[in-house]
Order: C-alpha cells, then sequence, then structure tokens
C-alpha cells in the first residue's frame, strides 16, 4: 500500500473579539426599589452597605459583576445602587463543591450594614453558601434552599420573620 503525500492548504484566521473564560459570574439589576442579583457557576458576591444608603454589590474575588471589568486596572466594579427596599438573590445549583456559589451579605471587616427591607434568597441547592455579617435586616428573610446549602448569620439580625423553604 502506497502513502499519499498529505498537501497543505493555506489557512487564514482572523480574531473578531477577545473571549476570556472567567469562574464565576453574577448579574444586578435595579428597579423600583428592588435590587436582583443572579449569581451563577461559583460566583462570590458581596452585598453591602459601602457608605449610609448607598449599597454595593461587589466582587470576592475576580467574579464579574454585570460584565464589567475596569479596563485600565483589570479590576472589577462594583453594581452600586441608592434607594434599596429589597433584595432577591438567585443562584444557579452549584456542580460541585469547588464550584459553589457564594453570597456574604454585609461585611465583617467594615461599616455595620443596615438593609432597610425584605430579603430573598434562593439558594438553587447543592453547596452553595449564604453568609449575613455584620448587618441589620429591617424585614423578613426568606431562604430558598436544600440540605446541601450552608447558612450563617454573624453578628446579624433581623427585625422580622426568618422562614427556611426547602428546596428538592
Amino acid at each position: 500500500m502506497r502513502r499519499r503525500k498529505a498537501s497543505s492548504f493555506p489557512i487564514s484566521a482572523e480574531i473578531c473579539e477577545s473571549r476570556t473564560l472567567l469562574a464565576g459570574s453574577a448579574t444586578a439589576t435595579f428597579a423600583n426599589g428592588v435590587l436582583t442579583v443572579d449569581i451563577h457557576s461559583g460566583g462570590k458576591v458581596r452585598i453591602y452597605e459601602h457608605d449610609p444608603g448607598v449599597f454595593w454589590v461587589s466582587s470576592i474575588g475576580t467574579t464579574p459583576i454585570n460584565g464589567q471589568v475596569n479596563p485600565i486596572n483589570g479590576q472589577v466594579k462594583p453594581f452600586v445602587v441608592t434607594g434599596l427596599t429589597n433584595i432577591v438573590v438567585n443562584m444557579d445549583a452549584a456542580a460541585s463543591y469547588d464550584t459553589r456559589n457564594v453570597l456574604r451579605i454585609g461585611y465583617e471587616d467594615h461599616q455595620f450594614s443596615a438593609f432597610p427591607g425584605n430579603v430573598t434568597v434562593n439558594m438553587g441547592g447543592d453547596y452553595n453558601r449564604l453568609y449575613f455579617e455584620n448587618s441589620s435586616i429591617a424585614g423578613n428573610v426568606t431562604i430558598y434552599s436544600n440540605s446541601e446549602d450552608y447558612v450563617d448569620f454573624e453578628q446579624a439580625t433581623v427585625t422580622g420573620t426568618i422562614q427556611y423553604i426547602p428546596i428538592p
């Protein structure tokens, strides 16, 4: 059997846009006093009161918020809101312990955060983490979680009720 000589063909490629795979992501929107945050694929996010009445949704590490990264220094830009009344957070289910989502409400090494209304968190299930730190919630807290999720209140108070609702 004879081998055929492989022919070569010229190939050209054009890079149209930069694509970077990031570990985790988050989106944040704000309308009518309600802050809505969605956390995906191992995203790690903090929501806290940066200055009186000024709330930040910021990265823990390199999780981009709405894909916003400062082009000069590469730092993730926070999502900033005023006029906050309620918070709603949704996390996707973690694929494994190593890809869990993390949400911290408040900031352990910062000023006390006073949230004026209700906080609702759908943890999505399976290994996600939720921490309330150095904060006060004036309304109710509702947490949708399963037995693999972890919730911790560290120096946090809730004026209303705390309700856990199981998810399959």
